[in-house]
């Protein structure tokens, strides 16, 4: 039996006169009720009419032609993130242009209505945030030209409001000494990361020990990632200080993950590890011990899990 996802639906739970409890189900766009339970044939034949009916209440508007992009092969294959930033910055023009026809997107002189509304959002949004709305607007113009629907884009190149040179952001030898100086050691191996490869925060958070061989760093970057394709590979030569840091400034250790689910509770995990890298005990104990040095607990709790591990060493030697 096939399964289908539906989208759209509110469901109230409403007490009847007898105490007993019924449940409705309505399309959240248009506000009609569903008939018949979900996943029957008469739910399904409801549903299916109030997407018609929002479709004809859509069509040949500004709110239409948000709903036809969203829907379309091409923003699907955005990044989750990034479709959900355009859901929310086509929302805000909406609001003000929803009942636009869409035929008006034609006459040049449109630019000058969407410029006066992107001025006044960053009045009180500020600059970046208007400029952010105008070009989720251009983005969608320009999907539409591609597809017919339009004969230009009237918002292409606009001229934008913020401009920034980001020297602000930019940290100062003296900066990084002070930083370096205070902080944990494990941000102090953060940053040493991110000066020694200048790579972006996600592609440093995705990285594997299998990425490092020894002299260099290989990741596929997730900025360069366009259409579903990978990000083009890059290879980023370490430096001294950050090969060092590598070899010799961090510890592995071994832990489970929702074992119940996974099949793997943390002693299995360590003797899979053990068979499969052909660990020596004292291999296996340094990795035990750098679990709780790598935790978070008290260094007085820390001490007393080594003690423990000692008294264990020492009755298994005796």
């Amino acid at each position: 039996m096939v399964r289908i996802r539906l989208e759209g639906i509110n469901t109230v739970h409403k007490r009847l006169a007898n105490g007993t409890i019924r449940t409705y189900f309505y399309h959240r766009a248009t506000g009609l009720r569903l008939g018949g339970e979900p996943g029957s044939a008469e739910f399904i034949a409801s549903y299916s009419d109030a997407e018609k009916t929002m479709r004809n209440r859509l069509a040949g508007i500004f709110s239409g032609l948000i709903r036809d992009f969203t829907l379309s092969a091409e923003f699907g294959q955005l990044a989750p993130s990034t479709q959900g930033d355009y859901r929310r910055l086509l929302r805000y023009a909406e609001k003000e242009f929803g009942n636009l026809p869409v035929a008006a997107l034609n006459d040049r002189r449109v630019r000058l209505d969407f410029l006066a509304w992107r001025d006044r959002v960053a009045k009180t949004s500020g600059p970046r945030g208007a400029d952010y709305r105008l070009s989720a607007v251009s983005s969608m113009l320009t999907w539409a030209e591609d597809r017919g629907i339009l004969l230009a884009n009237h918002l292409k190149a606009f001229r934008r409001l913020y401009h920034s040179d980001r020297s602000d952001l930019i940290w100062l030898p003296e900066h990084i000494d002070s930083f370096m100086r205070v902080a944990p050691i494990e941000l102090r191996r953060v940053l040493i990361l991110a000066l020694h490869t200048g790579q972006r925060q996600g592609d440093l958070l995705r990285l594997s020990w299998s990425a490092y061989d020894g002299t260099a760093i290989t990741l596929r970057q997730s900025k360069s990632r366009k259409r579903g394709r990978q990000g083009r590979l890059v290879v980023v030569p370490c430096t001294k200080a950050l090969r060092r840091m590598l070899d010799n400034g961090l510890i592995a250790t071994v832990n489970s993950d929702d074992p119940a689910y996974f099949g793997g509770y943390v002693n299995q995990n360590f003797a899979a590890v053990g068979d499969a890298l052909k660990l020596k005990r004292d291999e296996v104990v340094a990795i035990v011990r750098n679990g709780f040095d790598a935790s978070r607990m008290a260094q007085s709790d820390k001490d007393a899990a080594h003690a423990e591990i000692d008294a264990a060493l020492a009755k298994i030697s005796s």
